[in-house]
Parts: C-alpha cells; structure tokens; sequence
C-alpha cells in the first residue's frame, strides 16, 4: 500500500514539473523576441505533453491535464501571422485526435476581422455540404495546406528572401544539436536539400572551435554524419 502510494505522488511530482516546464516554453513562445526557437520549443512541448499523457495512463491519473494557453486572435496583420500559426501549432499538438478539418476549423474560430472575413467562405463551403466541401475541400482537408494558403494572403510577401536572410546570418549559439535543429528548419522551407549545400552552412556557421574539431575529422559524404560528428 505504502509503495503505491509512494509512486502515486512520485508520477504527481513529475507531473507538475513537466507541466513547469511547458509553461516556461510557452512563455518564451508569448515573446515576440524568441521567433527562432520557436519550432524548437513546439518540438519539446509535444514531447513533453506525450510524457504526461503516458505517465497519466500509467498511474490511472485521468484529473491532471496540460493546460496550454489558447492562441490571441489574428486580424491579418502580416507581421503577426508566423506567431499566431505557432501558437496554434503548439495548442493543437497537446490534442491528440484532432482531425485535419477540425484543426482548419479551430484555427478559423480565431480569425477576426479581415481574417475571419476571408476565411469565410472556406466556413461556409464546410457548412452547406455538411462536412463534404466542394471548391475548398483541399483547404479544409489539410492543416498544412490551409497554413500555406494562410501565409499567401496574409504572410510576409517577401518571406523568402527574410528566410535566405535568416540562413546567412545563422550562427551556433548554444549546442551543434540546437544549430542544426534551427538550420534543418531553414532549410526545410527554403526546400534546400543538397548536402554539399547544407554542409557548408553548417560549418560556416559552428563556433570556431567546434568548426576546428568538425573539419579535422572529415571529410563528410552526408550532411547527417557531419552533424552526428559535431
């Protein structure tokens, strides 16, 4: 008895401690300063939501739960439409389940004035065919489409070239796994997927000494074993 009682609050001391840390990440996530980490903390907050939910399932704790702030509204400012996607990113990778529709229509439900305005037709082409839309069926049927279609009318029109700038100016501040996490990233929506392309990035961008250490234990065939190697 004593031992299950021990684990109980054991799993409850870990539990409170995940959801510590969730709530740091989604402060840093609130702060318009830290856009670069972004994905990163969207990565770990999942991680560590599908932490709780596996210990909760563990220990037959079905009370706690991880309580991710909502997303603020989004009225079409372009400056703000990374930062809104991100807040909904991060709320709807704690709901499991979700189908893609559902995750179009909560992002919607946020959408205000020039926004809600566009998206509703997209609403509405949900509504009347009651679940079977016909000309935005490919909107609806895909949270990553509806993103891409979002950041067409709403997203910085030179987003491109603000990504290429992001890249050239992208240093290793912290640990090589970070770096190549944030550069991985980059390169993704810039759809760079040449290794001699991505290792020279990578290694113009490492610290000096870990650069020294890189070099001297190559050369690399693949942009992976470079990174492995860092």
């Amino acid at each position: 008895m004593s031992t299950a009682s021990g684990h109980t609050t054991n799993s409850n001391h870990i539990l409170a401690q995940l959801k510590q840390q969730i709530d740091a990440l989604e402060k840093k996530v609130n702060d318009q300063d830290c856009e670069d980490d972004i994905e990163q903390c969207e990565t770990q907050i999942k991680g560590m939501s599908d932490e709780i939910r596996a210990l909760k399932a563990r220990t037959g704790d079905t009370r706690a739960s991880v309580k991710i702030r909502t997303p603020d509204t989004f009225k079409g400012e372009r400056h703000k439409l990374e930062h809104f996607l991100s807040e909904c990113d991060i709320y709807l990778a704690t709901k499991a389940g979700l189908t893609e529709v559902e995750k179009v229509i909560f992002t919607g439900s946020y959408l205000r004035d020039t926004a809600a305005t566009w998206f509703k037709p997209i609403l509405e082409d949900w509504i009347n065919t009651q679940g079977r839309p016909k000309v935005y069926a490919e909107v609806l049927g895909s949270y990553p489409n509806f993103k891409t279609v979002i950041r067409q009318f709403f997203g910085d029109t030179d987003r491109k070239r603000t990504l290429e700038r992001k890249l050239a100016s992208l240093r290793q501040t912290r640990d090589a796994a970070q770096f190549a996490a944030q550069l991985q990233q980059l390169c993704q929506e810039l759809e760079i997927h040449d290794d001699d392309r991505k290792m020279a990035i990578f290694e113009q961008g490492l610290k000096p000494e870990t650069q020294y250490e890189t070099i001297k234990m190559g050369p690399y065939t693949n942009y992976s074993k470079m990174v492995e190697m860092a």
